[in-house]
């Protein structure tokens, strides 16, 4: 008998002594073992490589490590990989997908585990790991929590000794260097009495070297507009809120994002209901 070139199935040619059983068995058994995919421990994989060829196309789903890989007839590459782990696969190809486990190392401010799916982009320049999906890591304060910044110029924005004693202005940690979309606001006023007092807020971002200082490029702001003694009351309590795409390094371990604010032209800038959000676009490896 002889057989096909790939899937080396038997069948029967002329000269070949007719026997229909037996060769109709041959191909029965043959195919038996032709399925596209398969299942088993990792160390159970099949051989494929250059000197002991595969079956290109063929699947194969390693219980163990929860990973797919395919057969390209002289190597095995990962399709999918489905485990929660703190670190990106070393080796991925295109398309690899990841899922990580996002924990988080500020204590001042803990959230809940978070998973995020990635998919590896071999193309992509620096950050080759695009986001696929999962929640935001959020963290927000009720209105009931109040913070002051007494200076004009940045810098962290403090407790209200008489409402909330204590208390650390939230933060929102950062994994690994990437793109990210940050959303951010607050309840802002000035509580203060003059012409064109008013109230910042911003952002410092981890950087591998010193802290990437918060700007008024990145910050949200309200003004006083009116004169004498109830300038103030123009702007209690504007909501202010931005959506950021910020490009952000924080060094091994990851580092938080942390509110900075100051008080514009005089006076006390105030803070209630302090919210962020980070999602991320597309990251390095971990």
């Amino acid at each position: 008998m002889a057989a096909t070139p790939r899937a080396a199935i038997p069948y029967p040619v002329v000269g070949d002594a007719p026997n229909l059983p037996l060769q109709m068995e041959a191909i029965a058994l043959n195919l038996e073992d032709q399925a596209k995919d398969d299942q088993g421990t990792f160390s159970a994989r099949p051989i494929s490589t250059p000197g002991t060829p595969g079956k290109a196309g063929r699947y194969y789903w390693a219980t163990d490590k929860r990973v797919l890989y395919r057969d390209l007839g002289t190597s095995w590459v990962t399709v999918y990989k489905n485990e929660n782990s703190t670190t990106l696969p070393t080796t991925p190809t295109d398309c690899t997908l990841a899922t990580l486990e996002i924990l988080d190392t500020d204590t001042s401010n803990p959230f809940e585990i978070t998973h995020w799916t990635f998919r590896y982009v071999s193309t992509e320049p620096t950050y080759k790991w695009l986001f696929v999906g999962g929640p935001p890591i959020a963290i927000t304060l009720p209105n009931q929590y109040l913070f002051i910044r007494n200076s004009t110029s940045y810098g962290n924005i403090d407790p209200s000794l008489n409402v909330n004693p204590g208390i650390p202005a939230p933060s929102c940690f950062i994994p690994f260097p990437g793109i990210y979309e940050i959303e951010y606001g607050a309840n802002m006023y000035n509580y203060g009495f003059g012409v064109d007092n008013g109230a910042a807020l911003s952002l410092q971002f981890p950087a591998s070297g010193p802290e990437d200082p918060a700007s008024d490029n990145d910050s949200v702001m309200i003004h006083s507009v009116g004169t004498g003694a109830d300038t103030d009351v123009h702007i209690m309590h504007h909501h202010c809120r931005r959506i950021l795409k910020k490009t952000i390094t924080p060094g091994g371990g990851g580092g938080s994002v942390r509110f900075q604010g100051k008080a514009l032209g005089g006076g006390t800038a105030t803070y209630r209901g302090l919210h962020m959000s980070i999602r991320p676009i597309q990251i390095a490896s971990s």
